[in-house]
């Protein structure tokens, strides 16, 4: 206990979650029951849950409101030995104190941090109310994202959910929401999940193609569908097609992917593979003559997600062309769904 409050026994409702690749925070509001914020699990139905004493179990999404960011994880067992905190029932007030609990930056909790970045508190005031969100100049950080922010009573006012590129302008979600999702169950659909934009480059394993630069967005439903475009840009093709006489280029690709995960956290491997339709341009220089004919091809993937980046190979049998590629997930934009 520091100056009155009890941090530690506020702590022991405290989960870490990991649902694929992303570190939240949670809070148990009964022995049963975890509220989170949406962003954190839209991902897929199953989380694992890790507390401060080092029980890990797992958990699964029951309730979700993605309008205001917040969401119910049941527990495979009941918290028996963990005292949940309460819901702020009150008038919330400009100026009051309020504190902070999650795992800022938790992925990054190893080596000199490891006992400091989890299970960590920050203290602020409320800046303003509205109907459903509240503003805090807490400092608050990836990591802390579906945490409880509470009173100085332990009561929690709300579900930490975004925050602004600037100073102290945090967004919480009211607890009033946590409330009505309990009462009226919303389950999680397969509809929904992570969309990014990310980069990566293409290489031909023979001179029938040329390397590319591309842009992919793919809208991944609960980490076991990828639907998604391609784009790519080539570099100098007319210098390539006089020099081999031909050359096949794709520059749009859609592809339907499944996926399955192996793991949880940043150290998980997503293995994926399926098929893809794309717009086929072969351009041809024969004789002092140059000419172009385009079509629609198909092509099988296979991918290997891990550690924010992945690798692919994506074979076109009717041309033979075999393309590999790299790409940076850690550099995407990236939402939910």
């Amino acid at each position: 206990m520091a100056q009155g409050i009890p941090v530690d026994d506020w702590m022991q409702a405290v989960p870490m979650l990991i649902s694929g690749e992303n570190y939240c925070s949670g809070i148990l509001i009964n022995e049963q029951h975890i509220a989170t914020a949406y962003h954190c699990v839209a991902g897929g139905k199953h989380v694992y849950v890790e507390w401060e004493d080092g029980q890990v179990e797992q958990g699964q999404v029951v309730s979700v409101d993605s309008t205001v960011d917040l969401a119910i994880i049941s527990l495979s067992s009941p918290a028996k030995k963990r005292k949940p905190l309460s819901l702020y029932q009150e008038s919330i007030s400009r100026g009051m104190k309020v504190y902070a609990l999650g795992h800022p930056f938790a992925p990054a909790a190893s080596g000199k941090y490891s006992d400091l970045l989890r299970w960590s508190i920050a203290k602020g005031i409320v800046s303003q109310v509205g109907e459903t969100w509240l503003q805090t100049d807490t400092p608050l950080n990836p990591g802390n994202s579906g945490g409880a922010l509470v009173d100085e009573e332990g009561r929690v006012l709300g579900i930490v959910s975004h925050k602004f590129r600037a100073e102290g302008l945090s967004f919480v979600s009211l607890s009033k929401g946590v409330a009505s999702l309990q009462k009226e169950i919303s389950p999680m659909g397969w509809f929904g999940g992570i969309w990014f934009v990310s980069p990566s480059i293409s290489y031909p394993f023979q001179p029938k193609s040329s390397m590319s630069f591309d842009i992919t967005t793919s809208f991944v439903f609960r980490d076991v569908l990828d639907l998604g475009i391609r784009g790519r840009i080539y570099g100098d093709r007319m210098t390539e097609v006089m020099e081999q006489g031909s050359i096949y280029h794709y520059p749009f690709r859609a592809h339907t992917l499944g996926r399955f995960r192996l793991g949880e956290g940043q150290g998980s491997v997503v293995f994926a593979g399926g098929l893809a339709a794309s717009y086929e341009d072969l351009q041809m220089y024969d004789n002092d003559l140059y000419r172009s004919e385009s079509g629609y091809s198909w092509s099988w993937i296979t991918q290997i997600h891990t550690g924010g980046m992945y690798v692919y190979l994506e074979g076109i049998p009717n041309t033979s062309v075999i393309l590999f590629g790299l790409g940076i997930e850690s550099l995407s934009f990236r939402g939910v769904f």
